[in-house]
């Protein structure tokens, strides 16, 4: 699934930076918008709330931090393959 990502954002690439640039910074923003929020819902009460609750945040929390992990990576591969440093293989 990570290799069509890294394909469909590719081919979006060619056309403009300009027009690639709202769409990176979209995908940026909505994780760490999911992290920050849950972050301080938990530090604002929701910690003395019931266990599953709890849980249920903090796997939002992992899910998302690996997302903008998965994001940063790919961001590294287009860079690579712009600059034409990309292994092949």
């Amino acid at each position: 699934m990570r290799c069509c990502t890294i394909s469909r954002i590719w081919n979006g690439w060619n056309a403009s930076v300009r027009i690639s640039s709202p769409m990176f910074s979209h995908e940026l923003r909505t994780p760490l918008t999911a992290i920050r929020g849950y972050a301080e819902t938990l530090l604002e009460g929701a910690l003395e709330g019931s266990c599953e609750t709890t849980g249920s945040f903090l796997e939002i929390i992992k899910a998302q931090a690996a997302r903008l992990n998965n994001i940063a990576s790919d961001l590294l591969v287009l860079s690579e393959l712009e600059s034409g440093e990309a292994r092949h293989g």
